[in-house]
């Protein structure tokens, strides 16, 4: 009996080429760092009343402004980091390797909304608001590091567990789906245990 139980038991090594390339492709298509620009685009897309006034270049100077701010910039940061040697992976699979990282996207999102609030033409209110929601859950994040070891499952929860049905007159936890895209991570044994984990 219990050499049948093992049997049909997963292995626990490595697994499927296909799985392992789609949770890379998944981890890197929803990372956090591109979440601003997609609600942007989204809303150029199928909300332009959000830019009244705004032409052509306007549009895409506020698109590049956004992706300079909220992507390109943090992720050169990291990179810079990485040579400096202030840290040992751009993965940041420790808590202490993730505090300057957490500081310089603070400082660019702050930047990020502020500019939003400044830009001319001056988009709808609530983009600025937004923006500055980004920046206040960068904070948030921040400071919930410690009691939080999952990064994936935390950003899964904060998008989805609000947004799904309630289960039992409590909400439903976005970690029951092991967090969109962490899901994939702990599936294919690419998840990265933070300092805690490991000892």
């Amino acid at each position: 009996m219990q050499a049948s139980i093992q049997k049909d038991q997963a292995p626990s090594g490595k697994k499927p080429l296909l799985l392992r390339l789609l949770a890379h492709f998944f981890s890197y298509l929803f990372h956090p760092l591109f979440i601003p620009v997609y609600v942007l685009l989204f809303l150029l897309r199928f909300h332009p009343s959000y830019f009244s006034g705004f032409g052509e270049d306007d549009r895409f100077k506020l698109l590049l402004t956004t992706i300079l701010n909220t992507v390109f910039f943090p992720a050169f940061s990291i990179l810079l980091m990485k040579g400096l040697g202030f840290i040992q992976s751009v993965l940041l699979p420790t808590q202490k390797e993730r505090i300057a990282p957490y500081l310089t996207a603070m400082i660019f999102y702050f930047w990020a909304a502020w500019v939003y609030f400044k830009f001319n033409p001056q988009p709808d209110v609530a983009l600025a608001s937004f923006m500055t929601g980004v920046f206040l859950t960068t904070v948030a994040a921040f400071t919930a590091q410690y009691l939080f070891q999952d990064q994936h499952a935390r950003h899964g929860r904060r998008r989805t567990g609000g947004l799904l049905p309630h289960r039992h007159e409590k909400q439903f936890d976005a970690d029951d789906l092991a967090a969109f895209p962490g899901f994939f991570d702990r599936r294919t044994g690419l998840h990265l245990p933070d300092d805690r984990e490991r000892s």
